[in-house]
């Protein structure tokens, strides 16, 4: 069908909003529940359900995971974040390509007629058959250059001498002050002071025995903090880029030359991977650098971010460390820089996806090296599919149709959902999913009061409160998916873990996001390791780094991640991409890593600060559009509200705020 002149957009005046609530502090948004067991007859909650986690991703001391119960929708209303330590500024050293000339948008009247069409129990709609159907249901949101967005509604338009003799009492030769003189009187002698002459040499003895003194307590020292250089680095001392030793060099840490230093111990907080995977690893490093010991130490995710800050702050924090990609900014002065001398930028641009270099900048300085990669993967249902005849779409115009398609009602109720999309409460990653579509469609995310930001906004509530493809009821999306109760979801690689505990015999796939342009853009959110900026053991600890980076490390970190779970940690190395192209559930997801993007909208890193704080303001604007508050106040109070979190953590300016 030949596309519709559209006419000039319009916002309807809406009736004046009833006064807001001010809410309470922004609440951690996605913490990893527990295990959720597989129960047909299970009465469908009112709230999400405790999605599953994987025993990969959650620590032995961490049983009692729950998730963070989110607020009833509510008025939004901007309140001031909790104050906290300001970091220093960060200025990401270049960021990615921008995005095409803003979307031209327009809005179109719905015809009654052409109404997507209910599902059917017995008989699925044909997508072919709808298709038309979905497109002259609802707006449309159109990109120069690019492909139609349906469905946006009449709305739609981130450290002594001796001392002298008394005077005129002079001595005979060899007589002392205290021996009585066998001379003539002292009246016999003029009065003249005795005058003794002392050779310089008198404070040699003393003058060497005070420097082997001092030899031997720096020498002891240096062995007993078992640092590599010879001279400790002062805790607010500034490394720079390319300084691993005080001579520039590694300083023979285990196999240079095989000289032998003095044992360092590397203390390594880690998350997720149990400790009998990474003790394959270390024991290997250990054996190629003699002298160096890795003590691995699994941690809790529970208050992690704040939990590690504070020990570094104390001096008894960890020697290197995973954190979050987006975490970089918090972390600015906890971060050492990587020296050179380990990695160029040049080789770390070569060996690694984009993203990594924009988010893992601070000052134009790297700081942090990726051991692996998560973003976004298209889950659907395989055996669904096949009953309905129709393909995984490719672009969010043939996700909507299919989701009509494929969703399943008895009456008012939902049977069958066909994706799980278009509110806060039982979708898990909705925060990256709305981040993804408002960066698909030209939107800023630290500046969302635009037509891009409010059409994005509303082509993602349209799943629930205009198509009615997915419901505030069912269960939470990976359980949903898992039971066969949705068609679709969109969520990172490690879901699928949870999946097939949930349910082993379920056939399903992933592929890649959907897009909305002829650009392609996808989304990041990944773990990386990083160097405490105040230990004294940085040489070894980026010796690790560079170690388990490397492109045969990361093929065996993944064998070792494949024996105690499907398959293991998907590389962030773009020249390993290929090594998994064999894996159907993980390649869709390489090959959008090299045109995703950032921000600091990530889900479930438990930071309690940036990330967090940011996606309570964009959940509560989603629950506000689903109870039809006034769209334009919904934009100006999550503006507001995303411009007070960035200030706080120094990311004001414009440069500092671009998706990256």
């Amino acid at each position: 069908m030949p596309d519709l002149p559209l006419p000039k957009p319009t916002i309807p005046t809406a009736a004046p909003p009833p006064p807001s609530i001010v809410p309470a502090k922004p609440p951690v948004v996605g913490v990893n529940p527990p295990s959720t067991p597989l129960d047909s007859a299970a009465t469908v909650p009112s709230k999400p359900a405790s999605p599953v986690i994987p025993a990969s991703k959650v620590s032995p001391s961490d049983d009692d995971n729950q998730d963070s119960e989110l607020p009833p929708p509510s008025a939004l209303k901007a309140t001031p974040a909790p104050s906290i330590q300001k970091p220093v500024d960060v200025k990401p050293a270049e960021m990615m390509k921008e995005m095409k000339p803003p979307a031209v948008v327009t809005a179109l009247s719905s015809v009654s007629s052409n109404q997507i069409p209910a599902g059917n129990a017995r008989e699925p709609i044909i997508a072919e058959k709808s298709s038309a159907q979905v497109r002259a249901q609802t707006p449309v949101l159109t990109r120069l250059g690019g492909s139609t967005l349906p469905g946006l509604g009449q709305q739609g338009v981130y450290p002594a001498a001796p001392g002298n003799l008394p005077p005129n009492a002079p001595l005979s030769p060899g007589a002392t002050k205290n021996t009585p003189s066998p001379q003539p009187p002292l009246a016999a002698y003029p009065p003249k002071i005795a005058q003794t002459k002392r050779s310089p040499l008198r404070f040699l003895p003393i003058i060497v025995g005070g420097l082997a003194l001092l030899l031997a307590v720096i020498f002891g020292a240096s062995r007993l903090l078992g640092g590599s250089n010879t001279t400790p680095v002062a805790p607010s001392a500034s490394v720079p880029p390319g300084a691993v030793g005080q001579d520039g060099q590694d300083n023979n840490l285990g196999n240079n030359g095989g000289t032998q230093q003095a044992a360092v111990t590397l203390e390594y907080w880690g998350l997720w991977e149990p400790s009998e995977v990474m003790e394959t690893i270390f024991k290997e490093f250990e054996s190629q650098n003699p002298g160096i010991t890795v003590q691995y130490v699994s941690q809790s995710h529970r208050d992690y971010r704040e939990r590690l800050q504070t020990a570094i702050a104390s001096k008894t924090g960890p020697d290197l460390f995973r954190f979050h990609a987006s975490w970089a900014p918090m972390l600015a002065r906890e971060l050492a820089p990587l020296p050179a001398n380990v990695l160029t930028t040049t080789d770390f641009e070569s060996a690694f996806y984009p993203v990594a270099r924009a988010q893992l900048t601070i000052n134009e300085t790297i700081v942090g090296l990726p051991v692996m990669y998560d973003g976004l993967m298209l889950y659907y249902n395989k055996d669904i599919f096949q009953t309905a005849g129709i393909q995984p779409p490719k672009t969010w115009s043939e996700l909507r149709t299919a989701a009509a398609t494929l969703t399943i009602r008895e009456g008012d109720q939902i049977k069958r959902a066909g994706v799980a999309l278009g509110n806060v409460s039982n979708v898990e990653h909705f925060s990256d999913i709305l981040a993804l579509l408002m960066l698909q469609n030209g939107a800023k995310l630290e500046s969302p009061n635009s037509p891009e930001g409010r059409d994005a906004l509303l082509f993602y509530t349209n799943f629930l409160t205009q198509d009615k493809v997915w419901s505030d009821i069912m269960p939470s999306s990976t359980v949903a998916f898992a039971r066969g109760d949705v068609a679709m979801m969109i969520a990172p690689s490690w879901r699928a873990f949870e999946i097939q505990a949930i349910n082993p015999s379920l056939q399903f796939a992933t592929s890649t996001v959907p897009q909305l342009a002829n650009e392609r853009l996808t989304w990041a959110s990944y773990w990386a390791e990083g160097v405490n900026a105040l230990s004294t053991k940085q040489d070894a600890a980026w010796k690790l780094l560079q170690y388990m980076s490397s492109n045969a490390t990361q093929k065996k970190l993944y064998a070792a991640q494949a024996q105690v779970r499907s398959f293991g940690e998907p590389y962030s190395r773009k020249d390993l991409a290929d090594e998994l192209a064999a894996q159907p559930l993980v390649s869709p997801l390489l090959q959008d890593a090299p045109y995703a993007r950032g921000w600091y909208m990530s889900s479930y890193t438990h930071d309690n600060g940036l990330n967090d704080q940011l996606i309570k303001y964009y959940a509560d604007a989603v629950n506000a559009i689903i109870t039809n508050k006034a769209i334009q106040e919904v934009l100006n109070t999550l503006s507001s509200g995303v411009q007070q979190v960035l200030t706080q953590y120094n990311l004001s300016s414009p440069t500092s705020q671009t998706a990256i």
